[in-house]
Protein backbone atom coordinates (compact mmCIF):
# COMPACT_ATOMS: atom_id res chain seq x y z
CA UNK A 1 0.00 0.00 0.00
CA UNK A 2 1.25 3.45 -0.92
CA UNK A 3 0.05 6.77 0.43
CA UNK A 4 -1.31 9.10 -2.23
CA UNK A 5 0.28 12.16 -0.62
CA UNK A 6 3.70 10.49 -0.57
CA UNK A 7 3.38 9.48 -4.22
CA UNK A 8 2.44 13.06 -5.13
CA UNK A 9 5.42 14.40 -3.15
CA UNK A 10 7.77 12.02 -4.95
CA UNK A 11 8.91 10.18 -1.82
CA UNK A 12 11.48 7.62 -3.07
CA UNK A 13 10.47 4.90 -0.59
CA UNK A 14 6.86 5.19 -1.75
CA UNK A 15 7.83 5.09 -5.43
CA UNK A 16 9.87 1.95 -4.75
CA UNK A 17 6.58 0.20 -3.98
CA UNK A 18 5.28 1.07 -7.45
CA UNK A 19 7.93 -0.83 -9.39
CA UNK A 20 6.80 -3.80 -11.41
CA UNK A 21 9.15 -6.78 -11.48
CA UNK A 22 9.73 -8.42 -14.86
CA UNK A 23 8.34 -11.72 -13.52
CA UNK A 24 4.94 -10.21 -12.61
CA UNK A 25 2.27 -11.00 -15.18
CA UNK A 26 -0.37 -9.03 -13.32
CA UNK A 27 0.54 -5.93 -11.33
CA UNK A 28 -1.64 -3.62 -9.30
CA UNK A 29 -1.00 -0.79 -6.92
CA UNK A 30 -2.98 -0.14 -3.76
CA UNK A 31 -3.19 3.50 -2.74
CA UNK A 32 -4.52 5.07 0.42
CA UNK A 33 -5.78 8.60 0.71
CA UNK A 34 -8.83 10.59 1.67
CA UNK A 35 -8.61 13.79 -0.36
CA UNK A 36 -9.61 13.66 -4.00
CA UNK A 37 -6.91 16.16 -5.00
CA UNK A 38 -4.06 14.05 -3.58
CA UNK A 39 -5.59 10.83 -4.91
CA UNK A 40 -6.06 12.43 -8.33
CA UNK A 41 -2.48 13.64 -8.48
CA UNK A 42 -1.20 10.22 -7.41
CA UNK A 43 -3.30 8.56 -10.13
CA UNK A 44 -2.03 11.02 -12.75
CA UNK A 45 1.55 10.16 -11.82
CA UNK A 46 0.88 6.43 -11.69
CA UNK A 47 -0.82 6.60 -15.09
CA UNK A 48 2.15 8.47 -16.58
CA UNK A 49 5.03 6.64 -14.91
CA UNK A 50 3.92 3.09 -14.10
CA UNK A 51 2.70 0.11 -16.07
CA UNK A 52 -0.16 -1.20 -13.95
CA UNK A 53 -3.07 -3.51 -14.61
CA UNK A 54 -5.24 -1.98 -11.90
CA UNK A 55 -5.24 0.48 -9.01
CA UNK A 56 -6.88 -0.53 -5.74
CA UNK A 57 -8.23 2.30 -3.60
CA UNK A 58 -7.79 1.16 -0.01
CA UNK A 59 -11.14 1.40 1.77
CA UNK A 60 -10.78 -1.47 4.20
CA UNK A 61 -7.64 -1.02 6.26
CA UNK A 62 -8.59 -0.75 9.95
CA UNK A 63 -5.23 0.60 11.15
CA UNK A 64 -5.80 3.57 13.45
CA UNK A 65 -2.91 5.52 11.92
CA UNK A 66 -4.84 5.65 8.63
CA UNK A 67 -8.41 5.74 9.92
CA UNK A 68 -7.75 8.72 12.19
CA UNK A 69 -6.73 10.63 9.06
CA UNK A 70 -9.87 9.57 7.17
CA UNK A 71 -8.18 6.89 5.05
CA UNK A 72 -8.73 3.15 4.80
CA UNK A 73 -11.89 1.87 6.46
CA UNK A 74 -12.78 5.43 7.53
CA UNK A 75 -13.65 6.22 3.91
CA UNK A 76 -16.79 4.14 4.25
CA UNK A 77 -18.13 5.86 7.36
CA UNK A 78 -21.55 7.52 7.02
CA UNK A 79 -20.16 11.05 7.14
CA UNK A 80 -17.78 10.35 4.23
CA UNK A 81 -19.74 7.92 2.07
CA UNK A 82 -21.40 10.61 -0.07
CA UNK A 83 -18.04 11.87 -1.31
CA UNK A 84 -16.85 8.37 -2.18
CA UNK A 85 -18.64 7.93 -5.51
CA UNK A 86 -17.46 11.26 -6.99
CA UNK A 87 -13.93 10.43 -5.83
CA UNK A 88 -13.92 7.02 -7.51
CA UNK A 89 -15.43 8.46 -10.70
CA UNK A 90 -12.71 11.13 -10.80
CA UNK A 91 -9.95 8.57 -10.37
CA UNK A 92 -11.50 6.26 -12.98
CA UNK A 93 -11.57 9.13 -15.47
CA UNK A 94 -7.84 9.76 -14.91
CA UNK A 95 -6.60 6.17 -15.07
CA UNK A 96 -6.21 4.03 -18.16
CA UNK A 97 -6.27 0.96 -15.90
CA UNK A 98 -9.34 0.08 -13.82
CA UNK A 99 -9.83 1.39 -10.28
Amino acid sequence: MSLATSIAKGTPSEWALLRRHASEDLFGIQIAGCHVDALSRACELINEECKVDFVDLNMGCPIDQLCLKGMGAAMTQKKRIRSLEPCVRTLAAIMDAPI
